[in-house]
Parts: C-alpha cells; sequence; structure tokens
C-alpha cells in the first residue's frame, strides 16, 4: 500500500512538471569562450590568398566562410576573387562541434553572375574536434581528398 502511494506521488509530480508550456522557457546558453570570430588567412598558389572566418552567436548559430582575394592574373592583391559561406546551428560538447549548415551562399569574381543562394541541410567539419589555447581555436575534422577521409587540421585566431 504504501507503495502504491508512492508510485501515486511521483507520477503526480511528474505530470505536473511536464505540464509547462515550452513558451515559458527562456534558453539561455552558457558563457563559452568560443562565442565570436575566428579567422585563419591562408596564402594562395600561384597568386592571392584566402581568408578563413568562422562566426559562433550565442544563440547556438554559425557562419563559416572562405573569400578569396587576388587569385585571377587581372586582379589587384586585394580584389575580391570569390566566397563561399555556410549558415547554420551548432552543438558544442566537451570537445566536439557539430556543424549542421542549413543554407549556402558563393559568388565567383570571375563571372559577371550574382551570388547563388543554395537551402540544403549539410553536415560541414564532419567529425570535429575542437579546442581553444588563449587567442587560438583549433580544429580537426574529416575531409576526403582522394579514396579515404584524411584528418585535416586548422587554425583560427580570435578576431572579436
Amino acid at each position: 500500500m504504501k507503495f502504491k502511494l508512492f508510485l501515486i506521488s511521483v507520477a503526480a509530480v511528474f505530470i505536473t512538471s511536464c505540464s509547462m508550456d515550452y513558451m515559458d522557457l527562456n534558453p539561455e546558453f552558457a558563457e563559452n569562450d568560443i562565442f565570436g570570430i575566428w579567422v585563419d588567412t591562408v596564402v594562395l598558389s600561384p597568386q592571392g590568398y584566402a581568408v578563413n572566418e568562422l562566426d559562433f552567436s550565442k544563440n547556438g548559430m554559425f557562419v563559416a566562410a572562405t573569400r578569396n582575394y587576388g587569385m585571377y592574373a587581372t586582379q589587384a592583391a586585394n580584389d575580391p576573387s570569390g566566397y563561399f559561406e555556410y549558415y547554420g546551428n551548432y552543438v558544442l560538447t566537451a570537445k566536439n562541434i557539430y556543424f549542421a549548415s542549413k543554407q549556402n551562399v558563393s559568388w565567383d569574381g570571375s563571372t559577371a553572375a550574382s551570388p547563388v543562394a543554395t537551402q540544403k541541410d549539410e553536415v560541414i567539419f564532419e567529425s570535429c574536434t575542437y579546442k581553444i589555447s588563449r587567442d587560438t581555436l583549433e580544429i580537426s575534422y574529416l575531409t576526403y581528398p582522394a579514396d579515404a577521409p584524411v584528418v585535416t587540421t586548422r587554425k583560427y585566431i580570435k578576431s572579436e
């Protein structure tokens, strides 16, 4: 009898606690060193350079962008050559970042075409791990340059 009474009490508490409306919740994101903009600049061959940028918002959204400059023979060093941007959501664990892109936008300066936006669910930086040391973010993820996956590492410097 006591056990049944105990079960009824636990069930009542459970039902009451589950009846809270989702809209009553105000999600808050814990402070994290990853929030902000991170930049990695790479010299391209035979000419030009690329600026890789990761922007992590406190609301779980990210932008991952690569902007190329001075790649074409007719361009000055700082002339925009093209860009590719991913927009989506990220989830952090103690060592991993999961990036789920919802849209990408690309533009190639060698053509007169306007930027192209594509709505597409896509995982980027597959199997991504990260570590932060002062103002440096290091990510490691899988790329597929040939037949097998290769672990690729990139280091970013905190910009903001």
